[in-house]
Order: C-alpha cells, then sequence, then structure tokens
C-alpha cells in the first residue's frame, strides 16, 4: 500500500508543478472520464448488492420482494 500512496505523491507533485493550462488538460480529458467510469462500475456494483439483500430478505420472509410497478399501483389507489 505505501507503494501506491508513494506513487500517488509522486503523480499529485507532477501535476501540481504543471502550469495552469496543462492541469486542466490533463483533469479535462484524464480524471474528469475516469471518475466517471468508476462511479458508474460502484453505482452497478451497489445496485447488484442492494438488490440481492432486498431479494433474500424478502425470501426469508416468504415474500417475492419489490416488483416493478408497485409504487404505481399504490399511487392509482391513493395508497402512501
Amino acid at each position: 500500500m505505501e507503494m501506491v500512496a508513494r506513487w500517488w505523491d509522486g503523480a499529485e507533485l507532477w501535476i501540481i508543478g504543471l502550469p495552469f493550462l496543462p492541469q486542466v488538460a490533463i483533469v479535462a480529458l484524464i480524471v474528469v472520464p475516469l471518475c466517471f467510469v468508476l462511479a458508474r462500475w460502484l453505482d452497478a456494483v451497489g445496485s447488484a448488492v442492494y438488490y440481492r439483500v432486498l431479494r433474500r430478505g424478502a425470501h426469508r420472509a416468504g415474500e417475492t420482494g419489490p416488483q416493478l410497478g408497485d409504487g404505481a399501483a399504490e399511487a392509482r389507489n391513493g395508497e402512501h
């Protein structure tokens, strides 16, 4: 882990040492897309884990779990 921290510190110092426009270009072309991909991946993994936990809890209770459209049916019937 120390090796990764050392690499990160070196990369950070290198970016800080650059003039403003190259810093902006690196952030816009590399960091922002990388963060977007990482966020999408974390969202997919989190959703899959959350869905499995909900389904497991529903099976333990003898239910079928949340179904698509349940909220719309409740809203039409005035239930909330």
